[in-house]
């Protein structure tokens, strides 16, 4: 689980008990995570273009430790919000992860550790915050824009073309009924 601006994280049990909970430093902005199969969890850092990774260690001891900085390649935007959602491809060779502020989507390598943003075009995705992939398609939920935005990404996820945009209601208000996917 991810603890947003706390910059604390929870693993917990598929039974609800919490295994672990861990504290990176201060100034760190946990915001989307992504459960890989072999058991560790990368989690996107909202204030700088870094990925934490949660894994067992020795003896079975859960740790947190910084996997990616990538504020050589990601440009660091602040006051903003740096690094939203993400996902692996199906292959399970890549991350995608999202760049709200910038409108940017990223592919990075998980052996190699390479981020290379990936060509939208003219298409941004301006408010990215949480994604869905399946397959090629991706989905970006853009929270401050209010819409969701549909994307075909080409066969290595490197490239990607708009495929439609639904926009999404208000926040329900004190008496309107909330809506529902």
């Amino acid at each position: 689980i991810a603890g947003g601006p706390s910059g604390r994280l929870w693993v917990v049990s598929p039974e609800g008990v919490t295994l672990a909970s861990l504290a990176t430093p201060a100034g760190t902005f946990l915001n989307d995570v992504w459960v890989a199969p072999d058991g560790a969890a990368y989690f996107t850092d909202s204030n700088q273009p870094r990925i934490w990774r949660v894994a067992q260690g020795t003896g079975g001891v859960w740790q947190a430790s910084l996997w990616l900085d990538a504020s050589g390649v990601i440009p660091v935007v602040l006051p903003g919000f740096n690094l939203g959602g993400i996902v692996a491809t199906p292959n399970g060779r890549f991350l995608m992860v999202a760049q709200g502020t910038t409108g940017r989507l990223w592919r990075i390598d998980l052996t190699t550790k390479e981020a290379v943003q990936v060509d939208l075009g003219a298409t941004s995705v301006v408010n990215a915050d949480g994604i869905v992939l399946r397959g090629h398609t991706l989905w970006v939920v853009q929270n401050f824009a209010r819409q969701i935005s549909e994307l075909r990404l080409d066969g290595d996820w490197a490239s990607g073309k708009l495929v439609s945009v639904t926009a999404t209601p208000a926040p329900a208000r004190a008496g309107r009924r909330p809506w529902r996917l």
